[in-house]
């Protein structure tokens, strides 16, 4: 092994030397670098992907250190697919690199995974590293490369990846472990200081000159701050924002004389914030980047947030002569099922959102890990068509990375999570970028078209009003809390679409208080826990029937709690609550703090008085031990406080939400929306003081509270006539395993897990997937069904009761089968269990939660083409891809994510022979 890697090293490098000799005597001229530019630029690429140098970093612990093992972790999912170009990360946390290197830092410390090696001291003692092997599979394969430099990655705040250089240099960072900056990460450099922008430009000169790669991507997302001065809740000054650029320049001219030595231009990509407002306020002037044409590749937006629109981005980049492939990926919002944004669907939206947009491709992040995702990938509007998607107002959290990125938010009222529909005032708004979905390039037609939207508050009887780009929706099919409305797809426009949102005056009259704080329980959804004294489990309990907030410990901290609200157009809302106020020396010691879009205010109760924080006043008032019953409502700039019954003030709010002297401050954690969209309760005491007791703690919205909203644009998909005649036929019966006859039945597999954690007492399969000696249980067989000795259509039946995860991230249970589809591969069957949701290769479906469920799957092994039904009914269809692996079948656990307990009643397979 290590002989033949070390003549595969040579022979790269033998190449590498070879073509920079041959390069070298011909320089290009000063005039040729333009047209290098624009060929360079206008070279066929539609689709980047991001490879974060997981696959070598992070490489499996026991598996033995061979070319064909370091390909198959990522880069192989690439073959077959219509990728264009890798952009490959050699680490890059905190400036450090997994290459060989003579100005940072080189990654050697260990995997932070128990079942991972970092493999770089490995490559080196054979000659190589982890950038060169990348660069040698796409080299082999036709790939166009990048070299990405994250420019401030601080992974390193949460993983022990900090390097000895940081270590022995503080004053290059925001701060230290024990002192925190409000925004981003204390591990991240400051590039206001001269020796960080000098030593990062000597990192992109030295990777582009030592390496054959033909651009580099500098990837400002991970993460989005880059000034002390915006980390600790300012903006940058305009000297930084020029210094950025005096460092972009510099960058732009040592990549120009490294293409004009090798006749070769080297691209600049660059992933940024799609505002150009945005950017300027953290110190970023990417207007005069792009009028400079200091960088080739505008990547707009990421898993930070979107702020602008496709078609926006485009243009602007357009304007200035460069591409623009905006960032498409995996998300970190923890919706599932039928609002899942990590479905194949969701990402296939973004994809023909952003071409029909005006892009010129689209850039991938993260997308090794959705393999399922990576060869169905489609490179153009044309290959999009006829293709189901499921599209989103907002695909990712807003991660408050600066105090005034909020206001730069153009999308802020628009985005379709926390909306409230109101009978009066203006309506809940949300749009949506789509492609064009009247059907015309579709080779089945006109899709079926369902906007779905889910509610929290909505009484018995009450259906929400919906308008879309100014026409009336017909009214919606409930279901419990969700709502679905039809859409006629002439309805729905190539580009931004408008959906607003009411209710009638006479349903308004029905709205009822949400409870979000019980009596006894614990907080539960939608509460956060932001602040150092939050985190002692001492200071907050239930006691006395209530929430007791408080430390017994002033040294802690202060105590409280955030409720995330949703978007108060009007700041509209009503809360009542009984409070018990224990120990308030100070008007920060027991305090309701509301944020209601505009304004914000902080109300400070005490014996002997309440305080207006921001408006200046103070209200005498004479409390007695216990509890008392208040009331406070908010509209617009108006705040009204009622105690037991009596109203105490009724004034205006000036504190503007964005001005820093009103925001939130001493916070170790930060959420989405916190400064204009939140309730805090307890204290907010700088000396760490105060004690309350909470309870029975209620909010009135104006209307209905829409949690969530999905556009689904389902396109039939045509099923082949051989599927369709074998879904007609009975299910064949070649294994068989029926729970009703108990273990024995189920003797024909192999099974690994502990039979303590199996039980056939009542006729069916129980299965335990907490059994911590073996994580992976599950039951497994090989046959003749499942390779090419049987061809025919592979048809598998089981039936099962639903179960319920441990978590929101959880599946309980999975069902693999796997047909042979030749040249050691085999067709991808994944079938995962969430709470009411079905995730397979060939989408997600719902499933009810509770109740026997049957399910078939018919999988042609000639070609892959699959098609599932769930009761009797088709629910998904299309071509499942080809992965390495054993043609099998297994159900149980088989996966970390596999948690709780899961019921198996049969489970059937054969093959049905084709005509």
């Amino acid at each position: 092994m290590k002989k033949s890697l070390r003549h595969f090293t040579a022979t790269l490098r033998r190449i590498t030397v070879l073509a920079a000799l041959l390069a070298a005597p011909v320089q290009a001229a000063a005039g040729e670098l333009d047209a290098m530019r624009e060929a360079a630029l206008n070279r066929p690429r539609r689709i980047i992907i991001n490879d974060d140098g997981c696959d070598m970093t992070e490489f499996p612990r026991d598996l033995p250190l061979t070319m064909e093992n370091i390909y198959h972790q990522m880069l192989d999912k690439l073959k077959e697919t219509e990728v264009d170009t890798v952009s490959f990360c050699p680490f890059g946390v905190g400036h450090v690199l997994a290459t060989r290197s003579m100005v940072t830092a080189i990654h050697t410390k260990p995997s932070t995974l128990k079942t991972s090696r970092n493999l770089t001291l490995e490559l080196f003692s054979l000659g190589t590293d982890p950038l060169e092997v990348a660069i040698a599979f796409c080299r082999a394969n036709d790939l166009e490369v990048f070299v990405n430099m994250r420019v401030n990655d601080t992974h390193d705040q949460w993983h022990p990846w900090i390097s000895e250089y940081k270590k022995s240099h503080p004053e290059e960072l925001f701060g230290t472990s024990a002192n925190r900056p409000l925004y981003g990460a204390w591990t991240a450099f400051d590039f206001a200081l001269p020796v960080v922008r000098q030593r990062f430009r000597a990192i992109i000169a030295e990777l582009i000159n030592n390496y054959d790669v033909d651009g580099v991507e500098l990837d400002f997302h991970r993460h989005p701050i880059w000034f002390k001065s915006v980390a600790d809740g300012g903006s940058a000054a305009p000297e930084e924002m020029e210094m950025f650029t005096e460092m972009m320049r510099g960058i732009r001219a040592d990549a120009d004389e490294v293409s004009r030595k090798r006749n070769k231009y080297i691209l600049i990509a660059a992933r940024l914030p799609d505002s150009l407002k945005l950017g300027r306020d953290l110190g970023l002037d990417i207007e005069t980047w792009m009028k400079e044409r200091l960088f080739d590749i505008y990547i707009p937006g990421g898993d930070m947030g979107r702020f602008s629109r496709y078609s926006e981005s485009a243009a602007l980049a357009h304007r200035y002569g460069l591409k623009s492939y905006p960032s498409v990926d995996t998300s970190w919002l923890r919706a599932k099922g039928a609002f899942s944004r990590n479905d194949v669907k969701s990402l296939h939206a973004q994809s023909a959102a952003a071409l029909s947009g005006g892009s010129d491709g689209v850039y991938y992040f993260n997308m090794f890990y959705v393999p399922t995702y990576l060869r169905q990938i489609r490179r153009d509007e044309k290959a999009l068509a006829g293709i189901s998607r499921r599209y989103f107002a907002n695909y990712h959290n807003l991660y408050p990375f600066s105090r005034r990125m909020y206001e730069f938010d153009r999308l802020r009222d628009c985005r379709g999570i926390g909306m409230v529909a109101a009978a009066t005032g203006e309506p809940a708004t949300m749009l949506i970028e789509t492609a064009d979905e009247s059907g015309k390039n579709s080779p089945s037609g006109a899709p079926e078209i369902e906007l779905l939207i889910h509610t929290v508050n909505t009484p018995a009887g009450v259906l929400p009003r919906a308008v879309l780009n100014g026409e009336q929706l017909p009214p919606p099919v409930a279901s419990g809390d969700d709502f679905s409305f039809r859409i006629a797809p002439q309805l729905l426009k190539k580009g931004d679409n408008i959906f607003e949102f009411s209710i009638s005056s006479e349903d308004a009259a029905k709205i009822r208080p949400l409870l979000i704080l019980d009596k006894e329980q614990s907080p539960g959804a939608g509460w956060h826990r932001l602040y150092p004294g939050n985190f002692r489990k001492q200071n907050e309990a239930i006691v006395d029937h209530a929430l007791r907030l408080g430390s017994p410990d002033p040294a802690a901290g202060c105590v409280n709690l955030l409720y995330a609200l949703p978007n108060l157009r009007n700041g509209e809302l009503k809360v009542q609550f009984d409070l018990r106020v224990e120990e308030a020396p100070d008007p920060d010691s027991v305090v309701l703090r509301l944020a209601v879009g505009d304004f914000v205010e902080q109300i400070g109760f005490q014996p002997d008085k309440f305080t207006l924080k921001f408006i200046g006043k103070t209200f005498p008032v004479a409390l007695t031990p216990g509890f008392h019953h208040y009331e406070v409502e908010t509209s617009g700039d108006q705040l009204k406080l009622s105690a037991d019954g009596r109203e105490i003030f009724s004034e205006t709010m000036t504190m503007k939400t964005f001005d820093p002297r009103g925001a939130l401050t001493g916070n170790c954690k930060s959420i989405p929306f916190m400064s204009d969209r939140s309730l805090l309760i307890g204290s907010l005491s700088g000396a760490g003081n105060g004690a309350s007791s909470w309870r029975d703690l209620t909010l009135t919205y104006p209307g209905i509270l829409i949690e969530d909203a999905v556009l689904n644009v389902n396109y039939a998909h045509p099923v082949s006539a051989e599927l369709a005649a074998a879904a007609r036929l009975p299910q064949p019966e070649t294994i068989c395993a029926d729970a009703s006859g108990g273990h024995e039945s189920f003797e024909i597999f192999n099974c690994t897990y502990d039979k303590k954690f199996l039980d056939f007492s009542d006729g069916t399969l129980k299965m335990d997937n907490n059994d911590p000696r073996h994580p992976f249980a599950n039951f497994n067989i090989e046959s003749p069904l499942f390779t090419a000795n049987e061809p025919g259509i592979l048809s598998v039946e089981w039936v099962m009761e639903p179960g319920a995860p441990q978590s929101h991230t959880d599946q309980y249970f999975q069902l693999v089968v796997q047909p042979e589809a030749g040249e050691g591969m085999v067709y991808d069957g994944s079938f995962k269990y969430s709470f009411r949701s079905l995730e397979s290769p060939l989408g997600i479906c719902e499933i009810p939660d509770s109740g026997t469920l049957v399910f078939r799957v018919l999988i042609d092994k000639q070609n892959g083409n699959a098609v599932l039904f769930i009761n009797g009914r088709e629910a998904a269809a299309g071509t499942l891809l080809r992965n390495k692996g054993v043609p099998r079948l297994f159900f149980g656990d088989g996966s970390n994510k596999i948690n709780g307990r899961a019921i198996l009643k049969s489970i059937k397979a054969g093959v049905i022979p084709q005509p």
